[in-house]
């Protein structure tokens, strides 16, 4: 807008000027050809020249006036509130494991790390008490399962999802290298499609070693819980968007890119079938149970 009224400001002045310049020498000329001037030329000429010390006074203020503060407001682009923001405790560390708690720390809101962290994987099996701990198998690898907190904010059924998310990540950690990961939930009940009060879980995958580096994002609710990963595939740019979560920003920062490029479909990396069959078992356990 600075800019903009600048640029008006010179326009206007030349056009100022070069109309003075010329009402001057039509006039002379007709004065010389002994034609009297029928547009009252002293009285326009007075108007333009008031006019051009308006235009320069202006001119002038808006060199010396401090417009910095206002460029700032003006050119800062404003970031949406996002509408699934969630409250968080303090993040913290378990060994190579990152995670934020939820805001009164008894169980997980995300948690991150490298694939090969993952040391197997599996569907856990109901305890005595109908009951599973909601973390993810090969996690426990290394670590004291007595230490490590869990997905408790959220159903069983949605849980088995990700207990497959986690196998099929091994397999593509095998094929195709180094893997990072991101999963954990958020409720969002602003959404049309989503019931109040309806828990989302997501998972998000970085292919570090696929060209230029690709990412794979999943995102289910209790009604998804019987749904092939095939038909889970998610933007986790919108998953960001909707969160604030910032999943793998960090890395398309420091690769100087806008964003990390998404897959949209896992079929070109490889679908094993099998693990859907074991969930869907996983599954009808639980129901058994309840």
């Amino acid at each position: 807008m600075y800019y903009n009224l600048l640029a008006l400001s010179v326009v206007f002045l030349t056009k100022a000027i070069c109309k003075l310049w010329y009402m001057g020498a039509f006039d002379d000329n007709r004065k010389k050809r002994g034609i009297k001037s029928k547009r009252g030329g002293g009285i326009n000429n007075i108007r333009y020249i008031i006019g051009l010390i308006f235009l320069l006074l202006i001119f002038a203020w808006l060199l010396m006036v401090d417009m910095e503060p206002w460029l700032e407001v003006l050119l800062t682009e404003e970031k949406p509130v996002p509408q699934c923001q969630m409250e968080s405790g303090d993040a913290g560390q378990m060994g190579s494991l990152i995670y934020a708690p939820v805001k009164n720390g008894e169980s997980y809101l995300w948690i991150a790390h490298r694939a090969d962290e993952i040391s197997n994987c599996g569907f856990r099996k109901m305890d005595e008490d109908d009951d599973i701990q909601k973390i993810p198998v090969g996690l426990t690898n290394g670590l004291d399962e007595s230490d490590l907190l869990a997905f408790d904010s959220v159903s069983v059924a949605k849980f088995r999802v990700l207990e497959e998310v986690y196998c099929q990540a091994i397999d593509w950690s095998r094929e195709y290298g180094d893997l990072r990961m991101v999963a954990g939930w958020f409720n969002c009940p602003g959404l049309p499609e989503a019931a109040s009060g309806d828990k989302k879980m997501f998972a998000a995958i970085y292919f570090s070693e696929l060209e230029d580096g690709k990412s794979l994002g999943f995102l289910w609710d209790e009604n998804q819980t019987e749904t092939p990963l095939t038909e889970l595939v998610f933007s986790i740019r919108e998953i960001n968007h909707l969160t604030g979560f910032g999943i793998f920003e960090d890395i398309a920062l420091r690769q100087q890119k806008d964003h990390i490029p998404e897959l949209n479909s896992i079929l070109a990396l490889g679908y094993q079938a099998d693990y859907f069959s074991k969930r869907q078992d996983a599954l009808r356990q639980s129901n058994e149970s309840d």
